[in-house]
């Protein structure tokens, strides 16, 4: 399996398959919403969807960009996650 980096999504491939994305469009200067996790069947329950978003956050921390969530994952893994609040926008 191997981890690809594109400019809006990070996927898990395995030859010529994927099995796990998250996606994450530019909706503004600075900030993306992340919009879609998804993890095959056959990897769920063995954290792929956690592991996505941990490398998103390093994509963001790298980039200082900010996120809007839209994705239900997301919002919940960000809620267990508070170390990576400050990756949030802030709404006004």
């Amino acid at each position: 399996m191997k981890w690809v980096y594109e400019t809006n999504r990070i996927s898990l491939w395995d030859q010529d398959r994927i099995f796990a994305y998250v996606t994450f469009p530019m909706v503004e200067e600075g900030t993306v919403c992340i919009t879609h996790t998804v993890v095959d069947e056959s990897l769920r329950g063995k954290k792929i969807a956690s592991e996505l978003l941990t490398k998103t956050t390093e994509v963001l921390s790298k980039t200082n960009q900010k996120a809007i969530l839209e994705c239900s994952y997301a919002k919940a893994w960000f809620e267990k996650n508070p170390q990576y609040q400050y990756l949030l926008k802030k709404e006004k």
